[in-house]
């Protein structure tokens, strides 16, 4: 089964279709254009990677992760930017996100990136049911001890 990636771009030049073809080998790619739907498609989806261009309208791309990560801290996140500065790389990561890429990156870069940050939500997910166990576990104990 593919692993579902959103591609969220406010362009519609072509870059979702690159990513697309670069990645729909491998992945499901599901393509929006609005900090909204993003958020929606979030909600709804079971989605493992987000891309995601800075220069989104309506929500800014910086609110834009922050709201991402209080729905879902785990789903790894790529943010995609024509701004080459290291003042904006820093505050995208501080903002949540997980790699910060040139807009059009080349395919194999955009690959490597995807599919390390891939795996890391594959063990996350598989961290998080015995995190649930261990917690469930203590409160059974504090339950029978009272």
């Amino acid at each position: 089964m593919k692993k579902n990636i959103l591609v969220a771009n406010n362009e519609n030049n072509g870059i979702q279709d690159y990513y697309e073809r670069s990645l729909g080998k491998d992945y499901q790619v599901v393509k929006t254009s609005s900090g909204e739907e993003v958020l929606k498609k979030v909600r709804k989806n079971n989605l493992h990677l987000l891309i995601i261009d800075l220069d989104m309208p309506g929500i800014k791309s910086l609110d834009l992760l922050r709201r991402v990560r209080k729905l879902d801290s785990r789903i790894p996140i790529i943010m995609i930017s024509i701004v080459n500065t290291v003042e904006m790389a820093i505050e995208a990561m501080k903002s949540g996100t997980d790699s910060y890429l040139i807009k059009s990156p080349n395919v194999n870069e955009l690959k490597e990136t995807v599919e390390g940050l891939s795996h890391k939500y594959v063990e996350v997910s598989r961290q998080l049911p015995l995190d649930i166990e261990m917690v469930i576990d203590e409160v059974k104990e504090d339950m029978l001890a009272k």
